[in-house]
Order: structure tokens, then C-alpha cells, then sequence
């Protein structure tokens, strides 16, 4: 509670910063002309500063009449930095209110969610961009009234530069706002499944499809990183230009054979139980939105601009206001795709598969560092996900049971968008009793990769490949230079 009423005010904050800096100033600055104005009286008119009072002459009330009086266009100008910073006040508070409350009123329906959350960020986006050019006209208008006005001077190449940054930021964000409306892609890391490579894995995901009558993926992806996901997003391999539309899902090639077919068959019918009735079009309509949101962020923060600083506190804002709702339902999704992915097979499997993928995954950062060190000395693993499967035998063998299992029954599932529960939370949902656990159930199954495909050994080896030229791309790894 407290970390969100920070957010807020943090927020509130460098939202009406601004504006209230252009109110300072054009109260300064008032003052300043009726001084100039009182001292061009008495000096021209040979009136008193006793008389101006006593009459109630003020520098507002002849411009209301004498608009060709020379100091009324500077008092214009000032007129209009007072109504705009009153007004990007108000939107400032406006926005705001208008996140709480729209979070308010949808509350933990999720069907709403899925329907409003992108109109509200694109909505967002757009006050923000017509906001950041406001401000940005005030602050430059500060500046140089400021130094005109004490200095007698101004510095034009400030003015341009904070200009320009205006101008980019403002573009940024409604950039970012279009590009919302758009299905934008994410970069997998991965080798796309076929009828030519793995048909029979084809078939087994399709066979669970059908009968916990959920929809079938219309892409499956193999990759080398410990996770399993269905997306909504649009996806595109790395290094591969074209997209792959509709519903994706990655599976981790070592855990085809860590996990036993019991296990699998309930890890995949977890994941397609996000897709499973009206659960679909959640899955289908929020996620992606809230990828989109994600990416606006990364895309402002880039900029790095002062002027941008509102916006990207708002849309963290956003994100956080939402991601409150998101974790109450995500928690509740999660618990219904338990019991789906458990119809598939068993609870107790479920519970091993996941505790399995919690255990192993470190190995994929062991291995990774292996890889690395091995690639700075010339030598290529070709088959990194049997050396993986090797890693987690080597691991279960000197695994301590007793110490390990307190540890795995707090831990959660890392995921792309969503907040899991822990193991502990999901044992009790599915009323397994903790002594159910023993070490041998979290020994590595070693299944045949045949089952599921039939060029497991080319798909290990363009996995390994992929992974070293990514390593090489970051600079992580260095080969050493060629020798005779």
C-alpha cells in the first residue's frame, strides 16, 4: 500500500512540476511588469505611487482597454503561460483519476480487463504526448521570459535543444500509441516445429487439445531455455524475418526428456488451459496489450529525455495500477490451470513437473557459463540439451531432499507477464500432502526424445548453434583468432 501511494505521488509530482514552475514564474513575472509599469507612470506622468493605489491603476485593467499599449502584449503572453499551466494541472490530476478510478470500476472481471486495458493505455498515451508538448512550450517559455526579463538576455540554443527533446518525446509516446494498435512481435530464441521434425510431438499437443477441449497452438517452438508459455503475441525467430501469427507455444527441448510423459502431458494441458473456454479471449486481448504497454516503456526510456520523465512515470503508473488486477486474476487463473493441466494426466504429476523445472532450470545458467568458456577456447558444444539432461542427472545424484524441498515448495514459476503462485499454494489448491514428496520422484526421466521427434539430433544442434552466435553477437563469449 505504501509503495503505491509513493507511485502516486511520485507521479502527481513530476506531472504538475511543470505547470506549477509556469505559475511560479508568471507570478514573478507579473510582479515584475506592474513594478515597470508603476515606474512608467511616475516617470512619464508625474504620478505618485500614492495616486496609482488610491485610483486602483494596475497593468490588467488598461490592457482590458488599451490593447495597443506596448507592455499588454508581454501581459498577453504571460496571461496564456498562467492558463496553460492551470490546464496541464487540471489534465494532471485528471489522468490520474481517471487510471484509479477506470481500475475501480473494472475490478477483477476479466472480461472488461481484456476489453478496456488497451483503450485506456492508447488513451493514455495520447493525453501524455498533447501534455509533454504543453509542458515543453512552458518550460521553454520559462526560460526565456526568466532570462529576458532579469538577464536581458536568452540562450536560443537551450531553447532548441529542449524544443527538439519536446518534439521526440512527443513523438515517441504517440508512436508508441499507434504502434498499440498494431500486433507488434516478440524475438524467440528457437526452432520452429513441423510436420517434417516432430510431427508426433504435433499430435501428442494436439491429442491434449482435444481433451480438455482447449484451443490447439497454432505454432510450437523448441527452444533451450527452462520455460514453458503459450502467447498470443505474434512471434518471430531470431535471426528470421517472417512472423508467426496466432497462439505460440514453447516448450524447452531437455525437458522432453526430464519430464516423464505423465508430467509433460500436465505442463502442456496447464498451458493450454489458458485457452480454454472464456478464458481464451483473456488470454487472447489482455496479454498482448500488456506486452504493447511493456515495450512503450522500454521505448520512452530510451529516450532518456528530462520532458519525458511524466510520461514515463505515468505509464509505470498504469502498468502498476493494472498489474495489481492482473495478479488477482492471473493467481486465479493459474489455480483453474492446475486443475486442467492435472485432468490431463494427475495433480501429482503436475506438482513433479513443475518442482522439476524449478530444480533444473538452474542448469541452464551452469551450462550457459560452461558454453561460454568453452566458446573463448574454440569449442563448439554441439548438443547442448543432452549436456543439459547430463547436468540434471549430476545434480539430482548429489541433491540433499530434505533441504531442497522447503525451498521448492516457496518457489514460484518465473513467467513472461504474470505472477504465479508458489508451489505450496498450488499443493494445497489441489489437496496433495506435502509428505507425497520424496527424491525419487524429482529424478530425471530421461525419456526417449523418438517420442515426440524425429530429428531431435538436428534440432539439439541448431539450438547449440543458435545459442553460440547469440553469445558471440553480445560480445559474451570471444573465439579465439584463427591460427595455421
Amino acid at each position: 500500500m505504501k509503495n503505491r501511494f509513493l507511485v502516486f505521488l511520485i507521479v502527481l509530482v513530476l506531472l504538475l512540476f511543470i505547470p506549477f514552475v509556469g505559475l511560479l514564474v508568471s507570478h514573478l513575472i507579473e510582479g515584475k511588469y506592474e513594478a515597470n509599469f508603476v515606474q512608467y507612470i511616475t516617470s512619464n506622468f508625474n504620478i505618485s505611487n500614492e495616486q496609482i493605489k488610491l485610483t486602483g491603476m494596475t497593468l490588467e485593467k488598461v490592457c482590458e482597454n488599451e490593447t495597443t499599449f506596448s507592455m499588454c502584449s508581454s501581459k498577453n503572453d504571460l496571461d496564456l503561460l498562467k492558463i496553460a499551466s492551470i490546464l496541464s494541472i487540471i489534465f494532471g490530476f485528471g489522468l490520474v483519476f481517471f487510471v484509479i478510478l477506470a481500475r475501480k470500476i473494472i475490478g477483477l472481471n476479466r472480461k472488461i480487463l481484456a476489453l478496456l486495458f488497451s483503450p485506456i493505455t492508447i488513451l493514455t498515451m495520447f493525453g501524455l504526448s498533447l501534455s509533454i508538448v504543453v509542458q515543453g512550450g512552458i518550460l521553454i517559455f520559462c526560460i526565456y521570459i526568466s532570462e529576458v526579463v532579469y538577464l536581458d538576455l536568452y540562450h536560443p540554443k537551450l531553447i532548441f535543444v529542449l524544443a527538439l527533446s519536446t518534439i521526440i518525446t512527443a513523438y515517441i509516446i504517440i508512436s508508441s500509441g499507434f504502434s498499440s494498435l498494431k500486433n507488434n512481435t516478440t524475438e524467440i530464441i528457437g526452432e520452429k516445429i513441423t510436420n517434417k521434425n516432430g510431427q508426433d510431438l504435433i499430435d501428442f499437443i494436439n491429442d491434449i487439445a482435444e481433451k480438455i477441449d482447449a484451443r490447439a497452438p497454432d505454432n510450437i517452438i523448441l527452444g533451450l531455455e527452462p520455460t514453458f508459455y503459450v502467447t498470443a503475441v505474434n512471434v518471430s525467430l531470431k535471426k528470421e524475418t517472417k512472423k508467426l501469427v496466432g497462439t505460440t507455444m514453447y516448450l524447452p527441448l531437455p525437458f522432453l526428456s526430464i519430464l516423464s510423459k505423465e508430467e509433460l502431458s500436465s505442463v502442456i494441458g496447464h498451458e493450454l488451459g489458458h485457452f480454454k473456454g472464456e478464458d481464451t479471449f483473456y488470454a487472447m486481448r489482455f496479454y498482448p496489450s500488456y506486452f504493447r504497454l511493456y515495450k512503450a516503456i522500454n521505448d520512452i526510456n530510451k529516450n532518456q529525455s528530462f520532458i519525458g520523465l511524466p510520461a514515463l512515470a505515468t505509464l509505470n503508473f498504469v502498468l502498476n495500477e493494472f498489474s495489481i488486477t492482473e495478479c488477482s486474476i492471473g493467481r486465479t487463473r493459474e489455480f483453474e490451470a492446475d486443475k486442467v493441466g492435472a485432468s490431463v494426466s494427475s495433480s501429482l504429476s503436475l506438482i513433479i513437473a513443475l518442482l522439476k523445472l524449478i530444480e533444473f532450470s538452474a542448469v541452464w545458467d551452469e551450462l550457459r557459463l560452461i558454453n561460454i568458456q568453452q566458446l573463448n577456447e574454440g569449442i563448439f558444444n554441439n548438443d547442448m540439451s543432452v549436456l543439459y539432461c547430463a547436468l540434471s542427472d549430476h545434480i539430482y545424484k548429489d541433491l540433499d531432499f530434505d533441504k531442497t524441498v522447503q525451498v521448492l515448495l516457496s518457489s514460484q514459476i518465473s513467467h513472461l507477464t504474470d505472477t504465479h503462485p508458489t508451489i505450496k499454494e498450488r499443493m494445497e489448491a489441489l489437496k496433495i500432502d506435502y509428505n507425497a514428496l520424496t527424491k525419487e520422484l524429482l529424478e530425471p526421466a530421461n525419456s526417449d526424445l523418438t517420442d515426440y521427434l524425429s530429428q531431435y539430433k538436428s534440432l539439439d544442434y541448431s539450438l547449440s548453434i543458435r545459442e553460440h552466435r547469440l553469445m558471440i553477437d553480445l560480445g559474451i563469449a570471444v573465439l579465439p583468432p584463427k591460427t595455421e
